[in-house]
C-alpha cells in the first residue's frame, strides 16, 4: 500500500487565495463605485460580478476546507485499486478492473493524471455524492473521463505518480492474466 499526500503549503496558499478573492468580490458587492471604470460603468454590473465571484470563491473555500484541509492523504494505492481524495470530484475507490488506461493530460497550465475507464457513465451514476457526480459529469464532457487527478495540491511529481499508478495497474493486469 502506498500513500500520496497533499502539499500543505499549496493547500494553505489555495485557501488564502480563495479568501482574498472572496474579500475582493465582497468589496465589489458592497462598494461597487470603488471599481468604476470605462469597462464596467454600471454599479449594478459591478455588484453582480461581485456577487457571482463571492459565491464562487466562498464556495471554493468551503469545499477546500472539507476536501483538502481536513485530509492529509490524497491517494491510497493498493493492489486492488486506489482511493482518490484529490479534488472536489473525488472518485473514492477505483478498482483496477474498471481502469482502461492511465496517462497525463495538460489543460492550459494545469497538469493532471487522466484515468480512462471502461464504463465511465456507469461509474458516474454509481457515485453517491451529488457534488462529485456533478463535477465528474463536467470532467467527462470536457475530457472524456470522469476521473482526473490534478497535480497542483499533491506532494509528488506528475511523472512519478503516473509511473506509480502504471506499475500497480500493470501488476494487476499480469495477476488477472495468469489466473
Amino acid at each position: 500500500m502506498e500513500y500520496v499526500f497533499f502539499n500543505l503549503k499549496r493547500k494553505i496558499g489555495f485557501s488564502l487565495s480563495c479568501i482574498f478573492f472572496g474579500v475582493v468580490c465582497a468589496w465589489m458587492m458592497l462598494k461597487p463605485f470603488s471599481f468604476y471604470s470605462g469597462v464596467a460603468p454600471s454599479d449594478y454590473f459591478i455588484s453582480l460580478v461581485g456577487v457571482m465571484g463571492f459565491l464562487f470563491f466562498f464556495g471554493g473555500y468551503v469545499l477546500s476546507l472539507f476536501k483538502f484541509l481536513f485530509k492529509k492523504t490524497a491517494l491510497i494505492i493498493t493492489d486492488e485499486g486506489f482511493y482518490d481524495f484529490t479534488n472536489v470530484a473525488s472518485a473514492g475507490f477505483i478498482d483496477w478492473g474498471q481502469v482502461k488506461s492511465i496517462g497525463q493530460r495538460q489543460d492550459q497550465s494545469m497538469t493532471m493524471i487522466s484515468i480512462q475507464l471502461h464504463a465511465p457513465s456507469d461509474f458516474i451514476e454509481a457515485t453517491r455524492d451529488p457534488i462529485a457526480k456533478f463535477f465528474m459529469r463536467l470532467n467527462y464532457k470536457g475530457s472524456g473521463t470522469p476521473v482526473l487527478l490534478p497535480m497542483q495540491l499533491l506532494h509528488i511529481y506528475v511523472d512519478d505518480l503516473e509511473s506509480l499508478l502504471a506499475k500497480r495497474f500493470e501488476a494487476y493486469k499480469a495477476r488477472t492474466a495468469s489466473s
